[in-house]
């Protein structure tokens, strides 16, 4: 799969795991076959014993583009797209009506302050 699917989306993750030696190859490594190294099986034991999972929208990113915005900052995960918290703040405030026109606006981009300046790291 090319990293424009959906599931290229997490080739960073699975990278990740390869370099920390998080995962190992079965014995059917032939056809592929992965599973979870053991200290990480146990650790995700001990993770889910203590706690409730904590879901993709409740975690904050730190490794990604906003989507409305275009800065590497804090984002968190809405509605399939990684939102800084202003512009996650103006997708999600009540619909408001334009003075001039009399539209009902909801959600408008947000550009941050010093937008011109800032150059997105490539990547």
């Amino acid at each position: 799969m090319d990293g424009g699917s959906p599931i290229g989306r997490f080739d960073p993750l699975l990278r990740d795991l390869l370099a920390f030696n998080l995962v190992v190859r079965t014995s059917a490594a032939r056809r592929g076959g992965w599973r979870l190294a053991e200290a990480v099986q146990l650790r995700l034991d001990e993770l889910i014993g203590s706690s409730s999972p904590v879901s993709a929208e409740r975690m904050v990113y730190l490794d990604h583009f906003c989507a409305d915005c275009g800065l590497r900052v804090r984002t968190r995960l809405h509605d399939g797209f990684y939102l800084c918290e202003d512009c996650l703040a103006c997708r999600t405030s009540a619909p408001s009506v334009d003075p001039e026109s009399g539209e009902v606006v909801k959600g408008k981009r947000r550009w941050h302050r010093g937008r011109k300046e800032s150059t997105p790291i490539a990547g």
